[in-house]
């Protein structure tokens, strides 16, 4: 199965017209690219039907134009938890609230809780802009949520005069120049209490001893591939319930699937099971013509032996049971059909040798 990753352009920006980043994986084959919108409508009518799927589909979006926040959230279960996420998120953020979408990720009582916001009016901007080339994604969160990254690890990838930085449970998007004033802030949020964490360095443009003298075990790690393939790869080793990347794509934008989809899903299981009954359905009819033909047989060579004992052409009723009667014995009680049928053919035999 196939798989399209998307990025929105980054750090605002301003292009005449739009554009995404594309990396397409299907059948161990990668390829990617940039597109406008009626691009990436052809290239989304060039894909495989997979991608109408929209688990089959993931986008990225500016990690400026969203907020990471980790908060003490009131509740006694899940569902409280989601109708009070909000509140507590408003005290971080400057616009109204009723303005803004609060995602959550993994909610347990008594535990922080973290959330992923973003204006409504963008995620609107954002998900209409799919549609338009044809598209549904199922997942749909900041990009610097996708960069690999652990407990006590922050990670930065530098591009261009940016930068992308996840580290402490906080997403950013900083320029270059402001990047160890943002660094020394996710490493105060660590303290000093904890093991010196770990900052993994992606692209190019910095210095490790600028990010040493911040407090972290600075490792540089090789970026062979662009940017979208190494939030490819972090998605994978980052996707857990706990840590995970938040989806945005909840409550009034939760990915609807169409009842024509999950049809095409259980579509072919439906017919291969068809197929099953109806193979059961031809060998019972099969075995019972078979049972009957055997029946038919067996009545006939009866019928023979019949009136080869008692010298009659004529067998009325059920052979079987005129012997029986023929013999004195009933057909419930006494021994059955095959010993009689035994004891009169050696007494036919005996009889025929004595003459």
């Amino acid at each position: 199965m196939g798989h399209l990753l998307l990025r929105f352009s980054p750090h605002g920006r301003e292009d005449a017209e739009r554009v995404v980043d594309w990396l397409v994986r299907d059948d161990g084959e990668t390829s990617e690219g940039r597109a406008t919108a009626s691009e990436l409508a052809e290239l989304v009518a060039a894909l495989p039907p997979w991608v109408a799927d929209p688990a089959n589909v993931t986008a990225f979006v500016p990690a400026a134009e969203t907020l990471a926040v980790t908060c003490d959230v009131p509740g006694r279960n899940a569902a409280q938890l989601l109708r009070a996420a909000p509140y507590a998120v408003e005290e971080f953020i400057t616009e109204d609230i009723e303005t803004m979408h609060v995602a959550c990720g993994t909610l347990t009582r008594g535990a922080p809780v973290r959330c992923l916001v973003a204006s409504q009016a963008a995620m609107r901007d954002w998900l209409e802009w799919l549609g338009a080339a044809g598209l549904k994604p199922g997942m749909l969160t900041a990009d610097a949520a996708a960069l690999p990254g652990g407990k006590d690890t922050a990670t930065v990838l530098i591009e261009d005069d940016h930068a992308l930085l996840r580290g402490a449970g906080e997403l950013a998007e900083v320029d270059a120049d402001n990047l160890p004033a943002a660094l020394a802030s996710v490493r105060e949020a660590w303290g000093d209490d904890e093991p010196t964490p770990t900052l993994r360095l992606l692209g190019v443009g910095a210095t490790t001893e600028m990010f040493a003298a911040a407090g972290f075990d600075v490792e540089r790690m090789p970026m062979s591939g662009s940017v979208l393939a190494v939030l490819d790869e972090g998605m994978g080793s980052v996707a857990d319930a706990v840590a995970g990347p938040i989806n945005l794509l909840q409550g009034d934008f939760a990915a609807k699937r169409a009842a024509g989809d999950v049809w095409s899903q259980w579509r072919g299981a439906a017919a291969l099971a068809g197929v099953a009954v109806a193979l059961v359905l031809a060998l019972t009819f099969a075995e019972g013509v078979w049972a009957g033909h055997q029946a038919d047989a067996l009545r006939a060579d009866a019928r023979d032996l019949y009136r080869e004992l008692f010298a009659t052409d004529r067998v009325p009723g059920r052979p079987a049971r005129l012997m029986k009667s023929r013999l004195g014995q009933t057909p419930v009680d006494g021994p059955g059909f095959h010993r009689l049928l035994g004891e009169l053919g050696r007494a036919h035999e005996g009889g025929g040798a004595a003459e």
